[in-house]
């Protein structure tokens, strides 16, 4: 037997109630894909407590984020640009928390022409300077423990940046194939009825 049966036979027998791995590919997405998902929790608790820490209780992990884009590069940024940097389709909500960040007064708004341009205040500089300590202490301190840990970072970076275009291909063209049924989906093979 040769490896690629013998991987696609563990797969089968790892996974066989499992409706999303029926193949060593399907199989290795899927692995990916819950250690995606347990990664990005894991990320926005952390981005939760340590606004705790700084006393920060009123805003959610994706404000958080948010904040931090908009003082990227110390360069206003409007909420399309903002959505843009972050991947995000819905730009009511990005508006929603850059409303709710100028309110809590760690960013500000100037108009520009027919936009406005959102900017980090002192309140968030000084804010995010005190993430930044807090990061750096208790994350990227563990972080540098491990072996090439720049390269790892590198090469997960590259992969998610991959993965990511092919997760948009793929939403768009659901989207595009809406209301078919399992063996209508686009690429796939009719099954022959006995």
């Amino acid at each position: 037997m040769d490896d690629s049966n013998h991987d696609e036979s563990v797969a089968r027998n790892l996974y066989k109630e499992w409706h999303l791995a029926h193949t060593i590919e399907e199989s290795m997405l899927t692995d990916f894909e819950f250690s995606f998902m347990h990664c990005m929790h894991a990320f926005e608790r952390w981005l939760l407590q340590a606004a705790r820490a700084l006393q920060l209780d009123e805003i959610s992990s994706q404000e958080i984020i948010i904040l931090h884009v908009v003082r990227m590069m110390d360069r206003g940024k409007d909420a399309s640009t903002v959505a843009h940097l972050l991947n995000r389709d819905d730009l009511s909500n990005v508006q929603y928390s850059l409303r709710k960040l100028e309110k809590l007064g760690l960013i500000t708004r100037e108009k520009f022409g027919n936009t406005s341009r959102y900017c980090i205040s002192e309140r968030g500089r000084d804010l995010t300077e005190r993430y930044a300590a807090v990061r750096r202490n208790m994350l990227v301190r563990q972080l540098s423990q491990l072996d090439s840990v720049t390269d790892r970072l590198e090469n997960g970076t590259e992969l998610n940046e991959l993965l990511a275009g092919f997760f948009d291909v793929a939403a768009r063209r659901a989207a595009t194939y809406g209301g078919f049924d399992s063996e209508n989906a686009p690429s796939s093979k009719k099954k022959q009825k006995p």
